[in-house]
């Protein structure tokens, strides 16, 4: 399904090609520096289909003793 006026691809047909790259792939690697809502999706999709999750943040302004939801995502991707 395509936006007539731009030519840009549907919300669901982006969503459908991203959950099959993800269920036909050996490793998901996820960027999670910025909290991305569609990433956190994908990492869900990825972590309920026993995927192999590489997690990244790249933000070096993070302090280690720091708590967030980055942090919390990282110690259940090393549960898994």
């Amino acid at each position: 399904m395509k936006n007539k006026e731009k030519n840009y691809q549907h919300p669901f047909d982006i969503f459908n090609g991203d959950t099959n790259a993800i269920l036909n792939a050996d490793v998901f690697l996820a960027d999670i520096t910025n909290d991305d809502p569609g990433v956190m999706v994908e990492l869900g999709i990825a972590l309920s289909n026993g995927k192999k999750i590489i997690a990244i943040n790249s933000d070096i302004r993070l302090k280690k003793v720091r708590v967030s939801m980055k942090y919390l995502l990282m110690q259940l991707i090393i549960m898994f």
